[in-house]
């Protein structure tokens, strides 16, 4: 049992804390500290510093900031001492709680988290700051020297590194530039991408000019340009321009009191202009921030040379303040179209306007009146008119209509007991049909219903004759509609020209894909243990592969971890479920329905399907499934008119456990696999060969079951933010293009060096899979998401990939060999009693079926002749008749006759001239001229049995 977080009053004990903060930060924690006016500054024991100014605290609310560490902050006195001492929330709480002489009261115990230690940030050969006297003179090969070098500097003002821009006929490159020590302790400039977070280009302004204005532009150029036109402000921008805003660090902006965002004329530009007012509104919401409109005026002057602008300018594509600059804007000019509060437009948060809206008005709407005192029928009696309440306030916001049908749902909004507001599409049919389950859900979700039946049919009259005018579009599954995509609960990334909300008959089934804590939660915990470890990798990459599907135009597949019992398989798909929501509700089970595991994997489209132990679904039933569930595609059904219901389809990636690979699974019901089958869900020895079951490295833990247990205990914890960051970056406009044609030109490159020579078409199609998990999981890690080290997940395909082809037996056609395989067997199972022989008298015995006959060559072995429908019907039953005859003649095993037909024209003993197919001895293998004659008379062949599956000695 966890600590029960309600039970202690973190503000009371904060606000104690505060009264003892140098007691509590030298005399607790042990800290080196120094005033700073209202800050104290700290040296961070959790890294190499020996100076103060990168990490302090204020005295007088607790919020404290490292900002030369990854991402380490927080806003009260415990969160420093949870993250100082490694421990959770509710920990600090009570040792925080004992030092001041103030025990705090808990349930249970800690579970102990294992979480990534806090490092420097970047790697260990890393110098930064620089020092001066280190010109940047670094040419690039077919560019020469920098064309322009922006500097980064601390707010120290001292040099972290550069971003240079180089240019030639072919256009322009930008590289970022760091010091790195070299082997003989020199320093260099080497070309590398600052650590994450990234500083702002500027801070050492924003330090200078505590009190100034912020504009900020996209990209350094335009900086440059607009500092010069607002004097008095700071101007700054975030590094690699549009492409990755959201991992700059804008804690410098808390307290600002206006923000102004000039952006560049064109699409990404207002993309990026209303990311940056999102992130710097997550940090400082009380900061004004405007953005500044397309520019509509030009710089000009009157007849006594003042400062004039002109109307009708209409700016090139992709205008900034650089081109302002050059032509001709000056501070003046910039004073006089400010003067105009229109040519700005306020940033007003989702949050702000959800606040803003007027739910709280009373509205009627036919006999029923709806307030904060809830829905209220006004029924009429013969004498007055009375009040009858319904259910607590609901309102119906939207229409909503699904995608490519005339189907119609009503989007309600209502709080729970807890104030938690909910939003739920409700598909109309159900006020027809299922109107039990409209009112369980509700009441499920926390609204009071009243339980009298007249009273509900009157709240169902009251919810269709609502008519709203927005309108929205219906989402029946998740995943991608258009250009946004949609998870379970409703979120939504992305820009629409509509309104698009999902849609669904079961809202319960959502809490599966929620979030619980942030991504660097997730990453510190469930990511780091990941690390080193390949088949948690793979899978975790394969559980981000599923919203790139659609986009690249790939097939579904998925990948079936396969190991004994208690080597912990369902530890390796408990970090992939955590990518998008609650382990324990995201992951399936085989043993499911083919209609359950159909509607799972429609719940699931666009992103990963789990599904654990495979033996609970029976041998015949498995086969189908799998190809079900990889095709995309449901079985088409009747409706009760008769007609087709609409075909359920989907795109995923799947996970999947068992003690035995999928084809042995069928094989034990006595079904045939399918060559196609292991292209579809690749089998993984779930072992990593390292004594440790499917873990490569346990970190610092004792045990494999002990490192499971914490694997089990993060995931739990902290789950659905990696997931959601991922499609956040798909939806911005250019990056998600950019992000998509990287994947593909690393799946091509995975292919090209991973493929073993002569692999057959099979083995390609499995190479490829493994690239594309492989290439998504690099670009998770470039942009962020994954807190690995580029490489790693390159690694850990590549290394389950090779692991693959070892247990396949190489990576020949294994058709072929399955084509030979069932002829060789049918031959060894009846070559004695179905096939009689040709050139030796005296065999009369009769052939119960017979097949055809066979011959003695020089080594003693049989030769083979088939008779045609035989040769159809049974021997190559349930293969292709005309592959089988080819790949058997491409190995040499059926000989052709002259003209190169696959039969040939015999005389046989009794039947006259037949066609035949004619199989070589060498089927059943070479005999060596020295093996000794096993020594059987042909009698005694004779007396064998009839089903020959062996001989004794």
């Amino acid at each position: 049992m966890s600590i029960n977080r309600a039970s202690i009053d973190f503000a009371a004990l904060n606000d104690q804390a505060l009264e003892h903060l140098p007691a509590v930060l030298e005399g607790f924690l042990e800290l080196e500290t120094k005033e700073a006016g209202q800050q104290i500054q700290f040296i961070n024991p959790l890294r190499h510093d020996t100076d103060f100014g990168s990490a302090s605290i204020s005295a007088e609310t607790g919020k404290w900031a490292d900002f030369a560490a990854d991402d380490c902050s927080g806003g009260d006195v415990i969160s420093l001492v949870a993250w100082i001492r490694g421990t959770s929330q509710s920990q600090a709480a009570r040792d925080l709680g004992a030092f001041l002489g103030q025990p705090v009261e808990s349930v249970g115990r800690t579970v102990r988290r294992l979480r990534r230690p806090v490092s420097s940030a970047g790697p260990d050969n890393l110098v930064m700051p620089m020092a001066e006297d280190l010109p940047f003179e670094v040419a690039l090969a077919g560019y020469g020297s920098a064309t322009a070098v922006y500097e980064y500097r601390n707010p120290d003002n001292q040099l972290l590194g550069v971003i240079a821009r180089y240019d030639n006929e072919a256009g322009k490159t930008i590289r970022p530039f760091v010091g790195k020590r070299q082997a003989d302790g020199s320093v260099a400039w080497q070309a590398g991408g600052f650590p994450k977070p990234y500083p702002l280009y500027g801070l050492q302004k924003l330090s200078a000019m505590p009190d100034a204005e912020v504009v900020i532009c996209e990209g350094e150029k335009a900086a440059d340009a607009a500092q010069l036109l607002f004097p008095e402000c700071v101007a700054v921008t975030t590094m690699h321009g549009a492409q990755s805003p959201q991992f700059s660090d804008f804690r410098p902006l808390v307290g600002r009191s206006r923000v102004l965002i000039w952006p560049d004329h064109d699409e990404p530009g207002q993309a990026y202009a209303t990311r940056m007012a999102e992130l710097i509104s997550e940090v400082s919401p009380e900061t004004e921030i405007r953005i500044l409109k397309p520019m509509s005026v030009q710089p000009s002057v009157d007849e006594e040379g003042t400062a004039a602008l002109e109307p009708g300018f209409e700016p090139t594509k992709g205008w900034d303040a650089a081109d302002a600059l050059a032509e001709g804007w000056t501070p003046d000019h910039v004073q006089l179209l400010l003067e105009d509060d229109s040519v700005a437009e306020p940033y007003v948060s989702a949050a702000d306007e959800e606040e803003g809206e007027d739910l709280d008005r009373t509205v009627t709407i036919g006999d029923f009146q709806v307030s904060n005192a809830g829905v209220h029928w006004m029924k009429q009696t013969e004498k007055r008119e009375v009040p009858i309440r319904l259910a607590d306030r609901i309102d119906v916001v939207a229409l909503a209509r699904a995608e490519g049908s005339t189907s119609w749902g009503a989007v309600i909004k209502f709080r729970d007991c807890d104030n938690v507001e909910h939003t739920w599409c409700i598909p109309m049919a159900m006020f027809g049909k299922d109107l039990g389950l409209v009112w369980s859900s509700l009441l499920d979700m926390g609204l009071f219903i009243s339980p009298t039946n007249e009273h509900r049919l009157q709240l169902a009259r009251y919810l269709q004759t609502c008519k709203p005018a927005a309108r929205a579009i219906a989402a029946s599954k998740p995943g991608w509609h258009g250009d946004v995509f949609v998870l379970q609960d409703g979120s939504v990334f992305g820009n629409a020209d509509e309104q698009v909300v999902f849609q669904t008959p079961e809202p319960r089934a959502v809490r599966a894909f929620t979030q619980k804590g942030t991504l660097e939660d997730w990453q510190s915990s469930v990511g780091w243990m990941c690390q080193g470890n390949t088949r948690l990798m793979l899978a975790v990459c394969t559980a981000l592969v599923g919203p790139v599907l659609e986009r690249l135009g790939e097939e579904n597949g998925g990948f079936h971890f396969r190991g004994d019992s208690s080597i912990g398989k369902t530890s390796a798909l408990l970090p992939a479920c955590s990518v998008w929501g609650d382990p324990e509700l995201v992951m399936k089970r085989w043993r499911a329905t083919t209609n359950g595991l159909e509607a799972a994997a429609v719940q699931h489209n666009d992103m990963l399907l789990p599904l654990d132990e495979m033996a609970q679904v029976a041998p015949a039933e498995a086969g189908n499934v799998a190809y079900m569930l990889a095709n995309g595609q449901g079985r088409v059904r009747a409706s009760q008119t008769g007609g087709a219901r609409s075909v359920a389809t989907w795109r995923l990636m799947m996970l999947s456990t068992g003690e035995i690979s999928l084809a042995d699974h069928i094989a034990s019901g006595g079904g045939r696999v399918m060559a196609g089958q292991e292209t579809r869900l690749i089998d993984i020895p779930a072992d990593a060969g390292v004594g440790l079951g499917v873990f490569d490295t346990i970190h610092s833990l004792e045990s494999g079951a002990e490192f499971a247990r914490e694997l089990k205990s993060a995931a739990l914890e902290y789950y659905g933010a990696a997931g959601r960051c991922w499609v956040t970056l798909l939806t911005m406009p250019g990056l998600g293009d950019e992000l998509l044609a990287r994947i593909k030109a690393m799946c091509t490159s995975f292919d090209q060096v991973v493929t073993p020579d002569g692999a057959c078409g099979q083995v390609m199609r499995v190479a490829h899979r493994f690239g594309l998990v492989a290439a998504v999981g690099e670009a998770c890690i470039q942009a962020g998401i994954l807190p690995w080290n580029a490489g790693e997940a390159t690694n850990a395909a590549a290394r389950c990939f090779r692991e693959w082809v070892l247990v396949r037996g190489g990576a020949g056609d294994l058709e072929t060999e399955q084509s030979i395989n069932q002829v060789r067997h049918h031959l060894e199972l009846h070559g004695e009693n179905r096939f009689r022989l040709m050139d030796e008298a005296g065999d009369e015995r009769s052939s119960l079926d017979r097949h055809g006959y066979r011959r003695r060559v020089a080594d003693g072995r049989y030769e083979y002749f088939i008779l045609p429908e035989a040769f159809r019907t049974v021997v190559c039953g349930g293969l292709d008749v005309r592959s089988v005859t080819q790949k058997l003649m491409r190995a040499g095993l059926l000989i052709p006759d002259g003209a190169g037909k696959s039969s040939k024209a015999m005389v046989l003993p009794g039947m006259g001239k037949k066609r035949v197919y004619h199989i070589s001895a060498d089927i059943m293998g070479r005999v060596d001229a020295e093996t000794e004659d096993p020594g059987r008379s042909q009698g005694e062949c004779r007396a064998m049995s009839w089903n020959t599956h062996g001989y004794v000695l």
